[in-house]
Parts: structure tokens; C-alpha cells; sequence
């Protein structure tokens, strides 16, 4: 719309703007009276947020009678926005254990309604058996954000009782949850689930130890504890023993592509070359994260990418590399399944010479890419054999000879690239290679031109 256009629509909306006023303050006036046409108001997407706010504190107030309006109001049984489930909490109907207020009242905190919050976690608090048991982890963060705002013995008592499943699954809640409500139980549940390098939960035993005079119980081994903001550090479920423990993170891979399609990633867009064991159970951990790992690291990702970190934040996203991704039968994968299946394909009788040399074509421009430069070398030079992607595999083997400085084998390489190709062959490339082979080829020259004049000096200065 054009600007004229926007005030025009703007001076036609003040009127109705200036009876939505009149009406709230009418109906909050004679909120008792006219409960009805209230609850009609409530329903409109013209709704002030404060009137909300006032109208539903004035509901949680009334006797029980005026409560039949809003349970008549809200008999949908599942809510299509927060105001339903709002009016759900102060019906008179009963409210069953999965209903979804996670989804339709995320943050229920941000109405600033004592009652609406003591309605909440009452609820929470009888179904909580029930939900631990039929694992609804949703419900259970939850209950557990309701829990820290309105904590109760009667709460305390079972959170102690369902700590195993509550430490594994909902480890940041809880943690939250102890702090602040530090009770003496806990000591011995967090002792039993520390492990070494389990920093948070380290810091809070020595909290729980102070408080309560358990000072010969803080964990004693003299470990380097790192600092989380300098390295990374994620949490991994086991599946053999249904644990979850922290692990330093040396170097994970993220596929480039996605992140420069601002596409949200997955665990196949993530490759750790390390493998881990369960601090449990020893046994060997299948790399998966949640999804609030993989959301927080894209954007730490994407804000490296865009502005200038300080040393410490530098430092921390070294442990981050982005990577082209292999390709295998024309999709990308991940470089660990890739590498699983190379040796297996290249055994095989059935694909051909030109298959075989594209796929060590794919392993060396991953060796190359992760640094592995003899195992890259090897795969170039069988995929040149084998007649495949000759321009492409000249280049890669120029840049790797030129990487171990041997400068003879890069000029070579480069310009039988040159030789084979022209620059109209990479126009629907994002790289075009020809000219990339010639800028490397004027740096070569550059170099051999100041290593001759250096000799030259050097001959002059002797004679």
C-alpha cells in the first residue's frame, strides 16, 4: 500500500478504535451484569491485550456461578489460541491431564495472574505421576517451569520421587528447580549422577554441600573445569542406558550448504569425527541432539559469519567448521555414512570406471577438505586413472600439491587443467575453476620470480 493509502486506512480505523475503548471500559464497569456480551468481546481478534488481562482477573474472581459462562464459552475440546484454554482454566468443566497448554499457553507467566498460575500448577501437580509415566516430556518442561514459579512440598516430594527420569530428560529444568529449592534430597540423587566434566551439576553440589554442612561429600577429583562459553559442550542420550550426559565437543562439521540456504539443520547436517562412549555405561553413543542444540548452534553460526566475535567467542567456534558435505548416487550425505559405504561400492563389480572415479573424486575433495592430504592424494590420483572428472580432479590434486608447497607438481597439474579446459565450461558453476587454476598459476610465477631474485642477490653478494 502506499503511504496515503495507509493514513486513509488508519483515520477509518480510529473510530473503531475509540468504540472497542468505550465498550471495555463499559464492560469492565459492569462486568457482572453484561458476562455475556464480555465473553463475546474476549473472543474478538480486536482484543486489547491489558483488558484481557483485567477481564480475566476479574473472572478468576467471581463466585462459581459466572464461571458457567466461560465454560460455556469453551467447549471446544481442543483450543484454537490461548484465550480458549484460558477460559477452559476458569470454566467449571473438568480439565483432562494432556490437555495441550503447552502448545495454546506456551509462557503462561507473561499475564501476570497469580490465580491463572496457582490454577496451572495445581493442575500439573495431580497429574504428574501420570504424565511421568506415559513420558510426556512436553508436559513434564512444562510442569517443571510451573514448579520453579510455585514450588510446594508436595511438588518437591515428587520430583525426588521421579528424579532419574527427570535428571535425563529435563536436565536444565531441574537444575533451575534445585537452585531454588535447594532441599537436602537432592544431594544424594546429584551425587549418584555425577560424572567428571558434569560442571553445572558440580556447582550445585558444592551449593547443596554448603548449605546443609556436607562439606566432606563435594566431589574431590582435581579436574581442569573448562568454561562452557570456551568449550562447547553437548548432551547426548544414550540409548543402551537410557542416560544423558554432557561431552566436550573437539570438532564438529556442519554442512555449508545449508547454512548459507538459512536452512534449519538436522542430525544428518552434523558430523563429529570423534567417537564417544557413554560416561554410564561405556558403551559407544550414536551422535543425536535435540533440537534446541542444533537451533542455538545455526544462529552462533550465522552470527560468526556476520560480525566480528571477540577472542573468547572466536576461540569457542573454532570447535565449528562448515564442510561440503560428499555426494553419494547424486545426494548429499552425511561424511560418515559416506565413508562408510566407499570401500563397499569400490568392491563392487557392478558400477563402472566412471562411477568409481567419481566417488574417489568425492573422498578426495573430502580428505582434502578435512586435512587428511596422503589419503586425498591417493583418491585423486586413482580417480585421474580411471578417466572421470579430469578437470576437477587436476585442480583438487594442484591445490593439494601446492598445500605441501610442492610447487613443481602444482604448476603441473594446473596447467594440463588449462589445457583440457576452457573458463565457457564452469559459467553454470558457482566456482569457476579455469580461472581459479590461472590465479594459482600467477602466484606461482610470483613466487619463482622473487626466488630468482633473491638467487641473483644472493650470486652478486658471492662475487
Amino acid at each position: 500500500l502506499k503511504i496515503q493509502d495507509q493514513e486513509f486506512l488508519l483515520l477509518l480505523c480510529l473510530p473503531v478504535s475509540a468504540w472497542l475503548s468505550l465498550r471495555e471500559t463499559e464492560f469492565l464497569e459492569k462486568s457482572r451484569d453484561q458476562m455475556a456480551s464480555s465473553l463475546r468481546l474476549y473472543q474478538s481478534p480486536l482484543l486489547r491485550e491489558t483488558w484481557m488481562r483485567m477481564f480475566l482477573r476479574d473472572l478468576l474472581l467471581q463466585p462459581n456461578e459466572l464461571r458457567q459462562f466461560a465454560a460455556d464459552a469453551s467447549m471446544s475440546p481442543v483450543p484454537g489460541d490461548p484465550r480458549q484454554a484460558l477460559l477452559r482454566l476458569v470454566g467449571s468443566g473438568s480439565i483432562e491431564r494432556f490437555y495441550p497448554f503447552p502448545l495454546v499457553l506456551p509462557r503462561p507467566w507473561q499475564y501476570r495472574l497469580t490465580e491463572l498460575m496457582e490454577q496451572l500448577t495445581a493442575i500439573y501437580e495431580k497429574w504428574f505421576p501420570d504424565l511421568v509415566q506415559s513420558r510426556q516430556h512436553e508436559h513434564l518442561d512444562y510442569s517443571l517451569e510451573l514448579f520453579i514459579r510455585y514450588p510446594t512440598s508436595h511438588l518437591i516430594d515428587q520430583v525426588v520421587e521421579h528424579f532419574p527420569l527427570l535428571i535425563h530428560h529435563h536436565f536444565d529444568q531441574l537444575l533451575n528447580l534445585i537452585e531454588k529449592v535447594p532441599d537436602e534430597r537432592f544431594l544424594e540423587k546429584l551425587l549418584g549422577y555425577y560424572r567428571k566434566g558434569e560442571n553445572s551439576v558440580r556447582q550445585l553440589l558444592c551449593l547443596l554441600c554448603l548449605l546443609h554442612g556436607k562439606e566432606d561429600l563435594m566431589p574431590s577429583d582435581e579436574e581442569v573445569v573448562f568454561r562452557q562459553e570456551i568449550v562447547p559442550h553437548v548432551r547426548i542420550f544414550c540409548q543402551e542406558c537410557q542416560s544423558a550426559y554432557h561431552y566436550p565437543i573437539q570438532k564438529l562439521y556442519i554442512d555449508a550448504e545449508l547454512v548459507e540456504q538459512r536452512r534449519l539443520l538436522q542430525d544428518q547436517d552434523l558430523w563429529m569425527p570423534e567417537k564417544l562412549n557413554c560416561k554410564n555405561c561405556n558403551g559407544k553413543l550414536e551422535f543425536r541432539t535435540d533440537a534446541r542444540f542444533r537451533a542455538t548452534l545455526f544462529s552462533e553460526v550465522l552470527t560468526a559469519k556476520m560480525l566480528k566475535l571477540t577472542d573468547e567467542e572466536a576461540e569457542r567456534m573454532q570447535a565449528f567448521q562448515l564442510l561440503d558435505f560428499p555426494r553419494l548416487n547424486n545426494r548429499k550425505c552425511n561424511p560418515q555414512t559416506f565413508l562408510n559405504h566407499l570401500d563397499h561400492l569400490l568392491e563392487q563389480s557392478q558400477i563402472t570406471s566412471v562411477e568409481k572415479a567419481r566417488l574417489l573424486l568425492e573422498a578426495g575433495k573430502l580428505y582434502l577438505s578435512l586435512e587428511w592430504l596422503s589419503k586425498a592424494k591417493e583418491a585423486l590420483r586413482r580417480s585421474l586413472e580411471l578417466q572421470g572428472d579430469q578437470p576437477r580432479t587436476l585442480y583438487h590434486l594442484g591445490e593439494l600439491a601446492y598445500r605441501e608447497h610442492n610447487l613443481f607438481d602444482a604448476r603441473l597439474y594446473f596447467s594440463q587443467l588449462l589445457q583440457v579446459c576452457t573458463p565457457e565450461d564452469f559459467l553454470l558453476e558457482d566456482d569457476n575453476l579455469y580461472q581459479l587454476a590461472s590465479h594459482y598459476l600467477e602466484i606461482l610465477d610470483r613466487r619463482e620470480y622473487k626466488r630468482g631474485s633473491f638467487k641473483l642477490i644472493v650470486n652478486l653478494q658471492e662475487t
